[in-house]
């Protein structure tokens, strides 16, 4: 076979190569397992996502129901600080009645005996009101001098006086033990500074 023969069948027998166009991308087909991967990934993001909306919507039905709360809670509140404030106003009404007794001025019969305790009261003043905690105790510590009648201002009856001293020096047998009173309630309320004096002549008991 002669050279120029022999071309001829190998130009025939030649394979030509596709024309690629440069400025076109060539797209390759993506591997399956990375496929796999980006699927995986996909149908997870899909359930997060699913999840996290059922979440909101829980979340935003929970916060409908705290608001309904909140406005229930603000309606009570507003109950218990009403019901505080006309209980503390009620208090302090009453304890300025009880508190009479303690503005006794000097020429007054118990004038004296205020002066006494009156240091132990809470007393409320033009820019400070009482608490209720403060009422409390004055009405506790009130209820003690009731109830000796300490502040109570009665006439001595003479009879009593004429058998009775009101002196221990001068106090005879068959008369009261205390100062010539059978009990110390009866020589508190006729003459309280002599009861102090005989509490401090007896160490300070009855």
């Amino acid at each position: 076979m002669s050279d120029d023969v022999k071309e001829v069948v190998i130009d025939e027998n030649k394979v030509t190569d596709p024309v690629v166009d440069p400025t076109k991308k060539v797209h390759e087909p993506v591997p399956y397992d990375v496929f796999a991967k980006y699927a995986t990934e996909k149908t997870r993001l899909s359930g997060a996502l699913a999840e996290a909306n059922v979440k909101m919507e829980e979340y935003s039905n929970r916060m409908s129901g705290m608001e309904s709360k909140l406005t229930e809670y603000k309606g009570y509140k507003e109950q218990i600080d009403k019901f505080n404030t006309d209980r503390l106003t009620e208090r302090t009404t009453k304890w300025n009645d009880m508190a009479k007794v303690l503005s006794a001025v000097e020429g007054d019969k118990n004038y004296d005996k205020v002066q006494h305790v009156l240091g132990k009261f809470n007393m409320a003043t033009e820019d400070v009101k009482l608490t209720d905690e403060q009422l409390t105790k004055n009405f506790e510590l009130m209820e003690i001098y009731n109830d000796t009648n300490y502040f109570e201002v009665e006439k001595v009856d003479t009879k009593l006086n004429i058998q009775k001293p009101v002196t221990k020096e001068t106090r005879v047998v068959g008369d009261g033990k205390y100062y010539g009173y059978e009990t110390p309630t009866d020589l508190v309320k006729a003459d309280w500074k002599l009861a102090e004096k005989w509490k401090k002549e007896n160490n300070g008991r009855w």
